[in-house]
């Protein structure tokens, strides 16, 4: 009997755990020798073997992903089950990581390592995430940066920032707070506009259907840019209380002063005590330190009472805090809060 040969075929059925005994020690033995001359592809790679590979990575960060969430969870892990998918995990990223060698023309004298494959396979996944909810998410970037998006805003990043950038894409309207890192400029690519920083907190509004977008600087510095008219590149850079403004129609880009408040973004953190305090009281105290209007479902909302202390905290976060307490919820529609909920008993 001729001896298994590594083929597509196999390797299929070895993802599927179809294989024998026989054909299991086969592709393991052969794996645990890849940096030997055995068992190497009689052929360049077929247009099947390069769907293979494809479909290898789609399941390897799966797993990777299913595991994730299985150790997050409270609960008694089955470790021996863990340790057997992180095994097969590293071989089938073994298979991957040789096939692709054997294409380049001096594959012997390359160095292999079996943790590059599953790295590179996060790193060119891109995570989509919206806001279809009517309050303000919180969401965290792979760098530890948060953005804060408004109903309707959409952002898309990769799984794992790598290379000089940390580049975003975003549409709709939400509050950036970067992490700084000097070696590593954020860049968010949001319609026509470019914005670059290092570590700062800033506004983007550009919605798709909307003839203007702006970028309002709260801390930091951000260079906004785009190109022209007669595609030349336009190029502001933005102080603490100034924003860019682009018309989409004429293409112009400008920066401008904003308007001297003396009430607060809602993103801007402030600190507030309540004791015993009826909401009625708590609404108005908010409305007079961030710029927002806040209406509630039921007048009688107004007569509970509230006790809490908020130290340096957003207005998002305060609202969401006030609404659990009084197990009730928000909508947001433009600068107007609607807390949803019924009468204290």
């Amino acid at each position: 009997m001729s001896p298994l040969k590594i083929t597509s075929v196999l390797l299929e059925k070895y993802l599927q755990d179809l294989c024998s005994p026989a054909e299991k020690k086969v592709v393991e033995d052969w794996y645990a020798n890849l940096g030997e001359d055995i068992g190497r592809p009689s052929k360049p790679l077929s247009h099947e073997d390069h769907r293979l590979m494809d479909e290898m990575l789609f399941k390897i960060s799966g797993r990777i992903e299913q595991e994730t969430e299985i150790l997050s969870q409270p609960q008694r892990v089955n470790w021996s089950r863990i340790i057997s998918i992180a095994a097969s995990i590293c071989l089938i990223s073994g298979l991957i990581g040789y096939f692709f060698l054997k294409q380049q023309p001096n594959h012997t004298s390359l160095a292999y390592d079996k943790t590059n494959v599953t790295k590179a396979a996060l790193k060119s996944e891109s995570v989509r995430f919206s806001n279809d909810k009517t309050r303000i998410i919180a969401h965290q970037l792979p760098d530890g940066s948060t953005v804060w998006l408004r109903p309707g805003a959409t952002i898309q990043y990769p799984k794992i920032f790598s290379g000089h950038i940390r580049e975003v894409s975003f549409e709709g309207e939400g509050f950036f707070d970067v992490k700084k890192d000097r070696t590593h400029p954020f860049v968010i690519r949001s319609g026509a506009m470019t914005i670059d920083v290092l570590g700062t907190s800033f506004n983007v509004k550009a919605h798709a259907n909307e003839s203007i977008h702006e970028v309002s600087v709260v801390t930091g510095r951000v260079s906004v840019s785009s190109l022209g008219p007669q595609q030349q590149k336009q190029q502001v850079v933005l102080e603490p209380n100034e924003q860019a403004i682009l018309q989409t129609t004429t293409q112009q880009l400008v920066s401008q002063k904003k308007m001297e408040h003396v009430k607060k973004e809602i993103y801007q953190p402030t600190t507030i005590r309540f004791e015993e305090c009826p909401v009625s009281q708590v609404i108005t105290s908010l409305e007079t330190r961030f710029r927002i209007h806040i209406k509630l479902s039921h007048q009688s909302l107004g007569n509970c009472k509230l006790s809490a202390d908020f130290e340096n905290q957003p207005f998002p976060v305060i609202i969401d805090m006030l609404c659990k307490s009084l197990e009730s919820n928000y909508t947001l529609v433009g600068e107007t809060v609607t807390i949803h909920g019924t009468p204290c008993s």
